[in-house]
């Protein structure tokens, strides 16, 4: 009984330092974006951009929100929003209507889409709950992982753990 009390201990513990750490190296792992606000670049977190700053992307940038490229041309990563939206080719000055689809808006470029190649140069149309990403999946992620790997992880150590206490309790 006593070995399944320190399991059980063992396993909280592991859990709960998992989620601290993942909480700690959260702010180190939030995007930032190059923008350009009162003939300034500043680099902020995507979290701090709002409608009409305009965003300077680049190779291996993740899009902070929903921009329309005034300049440049990308190849983007929109696995996100569709996984078959693997490298998609985005270009300035495109002329859309309303009613065209997302999936053939070539001037638009997705919150939490990342940069393959190219430069570019865009407006903020949509922040946060506004974007197409919160529209498709009730919330915008900029993490591939959440954390939710190494949580699983930890718990899979503490199950094995407690249950080779138990083996050992047994003989």
């Amino acid at each position: 009984l006593l070995l399944l009390v320190i399991s059980v201990g063992i396993r909280a513990l592991v859990i709960l330092s998992t989620r601290k750490i993942l909480r700690q190296n959260a702010k180190y792992t939030r995007p930032r974006c190059r923008v350009m606000r009162d003939g300034k670049c500043l680099y902020l977190f995507a979290d701090r951009v709002v409608d009409g700053d305009i965003i300077l992307l680049s190779t291996g940038d993740t899009v902070p929100a929903d921009v329309r490229l005034i300049s440049g041309d990308l190849v983007v990563s929109e696995v996100y929003l569709d996984e078959n939206r693997r490298q998609v080719q985005k270009r300035a000055g495109a002329e859309l209507t309303e009613n065209t689809v997302w999936t053939e808006r070539s001037n638009i470029v997705y919150a939490t889409s990342t940069v393959l190649n190219g430069d570019g140069v865009g407006v903020v149309i949509a922040t946060g709950e506004n974007t197409l990403a919160y529209a498709q999946k009730g919330r915008v992620s900029f993490s591939k992982t959440e954390g939710s790997h190494m949580v699983r992880r930890g718990a899979e150590l503490s199950r094995t753990v407690s249950f080779s206490m138990m083996v050992l309790c047994g003989i």
